[in-house]
């Protein structure tokens, strides 16, 4: 009688398949999450360029309408431009940037760019604001229409520089705070003739977490005593947008 030989795996041939299965799964899913957290950073970080873009777009077509005076404007009053004053709030001392220009002969407008808490107090999710009035010095009924335009930003600085490249402090109608111990009511309102170019910057993070563990960033607004910085230690990416934009219309 013939007997025929069944062939299987003995437990020890069971055992390196087990493992080697195992460790063939734990690295596809390491890879997988490997490769969507990198397809998410990425995401976060071409998001916050865009939209980092296109705020300082709209700021610079603001700030070339600045003190723009129609030739038939009726009203005797022509005394602001643009402003650039110091937040009592907000981090790291933001900076809120007003700017009046004419809109049609009898009008004008007063557009204002400032840092808001996005609940209550809660400064670590600011959004950029743009505030729009229609004839705010001669109408006690202003009507304000405001807007977000970025959301998540860690910072906004707007620097006046005169035509040889000097900064120009203070530059405000109606100076208070920080800007009259840098001059006079009187200097504040002369420097705004003065102002020849804008220098932006916008400092945005990414809505959610990118890096695994605390990273410690520090947000540089402006190297100068006028300036100031503030160190950021979570697991958010940021980064700064700048742009100079020339003020044709103030510029003599």
């Amino acid at each position: 009688m013939n007997y025929s030989k069944t062939q299987g795996m003995t437990l020890v041939e069971s055992l390196v398949a087990i493992v080697i299965g195992c460790i063939s799964v734990a690295a596809i899913f390491y890879s997988y999450t490997y490769f969507s957290r990198s397809y998410e950073t990425i995401i976060e970080k071409s998001s916050i360029s865009v939209r980092g873009r296109e705020a300082l777009t709209m700021i610079a077509r603001d700030l070339k309408n600045a003190g723009y005076l129609d030739v038939n404007y009726s009203r005797a009053s022509w005394d602001r431009w643009i402003d650039v004053t110091t937040s009592p709030t907000g981090p790291s001392s933001s900076d809120i940037l007003t700017i009046w220009y004419n809109t049609t002969t009898t009008d004008r407008v007063r557009i204002r760019y400032f840092l808001s808490p996005a609940t209550g107090q809660n400064w670590g999710d600011s959004f950029l604001t743009k505030s729009y009035c229609l004839n705010p010095v001669v109408s006690i009924n202003c009507i304000y229409t405001d807007m977000m335009v970025i959301s998540h930003t860690s910072d906004f600085q707007v620097i006046l520089r005169d035509v040889n490249g000097a900064e120009l402090t203070p530059v405000c109608f109606t100076c208070t705070g920080r800007e009259l111990a840098q001059g006079t009511q009187a200097q504040g309102r002369e420097n705004q003739a003065k102002a020849h170019t804008a220098e932006l910057y916008i400092t945005v993070r990414s809505p959610q977490e990118v890096y695994r563990t605390n990273t410690q960033v520090q947000v540089i607004n402006h190297n100068a005593t006028t300036g100031g910085s503030v160190i950021h230690n979570d697991r958010f990416f940021r980064e700064t947008f700048f742009t100079s934009v020339y003020l044709r219309n103030i510029v003599n």
